[in-house]
């Protein structure tokens, strides 16, 4: 071992002992990693939000319905097809908070392709 590599593997056991440390304080277990809050907090804020997104999928939807009717003198179409697109948009969005496709990034990989299989196969040629 060159003496750099000494530094770094001591550095690195420094760290995770620094670690297991940390996380016997917070009364966390060794073995589970640090996840999305469990509990009520974690309920009430998905509840929040599903509020949240419905009411203002609603009023947007409204408030667009109602600019249409002032700008073309449709009222009160507009303002009723406004409110269903926003309602419709709202219970979309509720679906997928609640079967947790909603996510920063998109849908969550697939399990089955991340557990050591490649993400796609090579293209075939033609025959």
């Amino acid at each position: 071992m060159t003496p750099d590599e000494n530094d770094i593997s001591h550095k690195l056991a420094n760290l995770g002992s620094r670690v297991r440390k940390a996380r016997a304080e917070a009364g966390l277990s060794q073995d589970e990693p640090a996840g999305r809050p469990k509990g009520v907090h974690n309920r009430l804020g998905v509840g929040l939000r599903i509020a949240t997104d419905l009411v203002v999928s609603v009023g947007l939807g409204g408030a667009l319905g109602w600019a249409a009717d002032d700008r073309w003198g449709s009222s009160p179409w507009g303002l009723m097809t406004g409110v269903g697109l926003g309602f419709a948009s709202g219970v979309l969005t509720v679906y997928r908070v609640v079967r947790g496709i909603d996510t920063v990034m998109g849908p969550s990989p697939d399990p089955r392709k991340t557990a050591g299989k490649p993400d796609s196969e090579p293209p075939r040629e033609k025959d």
